[in-house]
């Protein structure tokens, strides 16, 4: 055994006495302003930014406006506002998905992949949020709009890098 555990290294008992310890606060930890810029209430008009990943699917999910649906959960964002045509039908071979891939299953209604999605997918991907904003994606809630527009991959890499500047700076 390793010593740890509910109650003096061990599993709990019947009859055991929980101490409840002090009621003093830890000291808080603030953001700068600068990253709290980034936060829901300052977000660019609700738009994300997006790599392309499949230039048939990404035209349509770019320049138009969708709605988080109230079927959406940690999981994925479902999108609603505009079915997809061209969306593939059936399933494609399973393959490795990030966090933020916007997947388009065969119904063309898109799904925002986010931090408990599963690893895998069969569906289409259309453009993949980039890392910087995935934290604004995070705040969006059922009935929210958003709007993807296309990013390169340095811009990407620029705003990502910009970001870990505005914590490091904290």
């Amino acid at each position: 055994m390793t010593g740890m555990g509910g109650h003096q290294g061990r599993a709990l008992r019947a009859g055991d006495v929980l101490e409840l310890g002090k009621k003093e606060m830890a000291p808080g930890v603030f953001l700068p302003a600068a990253v709290e810029k980034g936060s829901r209430s300052h977000f660019p008009q609700g738009k994300l930014r997006v790599i392309l990943a499949d230039d048939r699917l990404a035209q349509h999910l770019t320049g138009q406006r969708f709605q988080i649906s109230p079927r959406s959960d940690r999981m994925g964002y479902r999108l609603e506002g505009g079915k997809i045509a061209v969306a593939p039908t059936g399933e494609l071979i399973s393959t490795a998905v990030p966090t933020g891939a916007i997947q388009v299953p065969p119904t063309g209604e898109p799904i925002l992949l986010m931090n408990d999605h599963a690893t895998t997918g069969g569906y289409a991907i259309g453009a993949v949020v980039i890392a910087a904003d995935l934290p604004l994606a995070g705040q969006l809630a059922p009935g929210d709009s958003v709007e993807f527009v296309a990013c390169s991959l340095e811009a990407a890499d620029d705003a990502l890098r910009q970001r870990e500047a505005l914590l490091d700076a904290s």
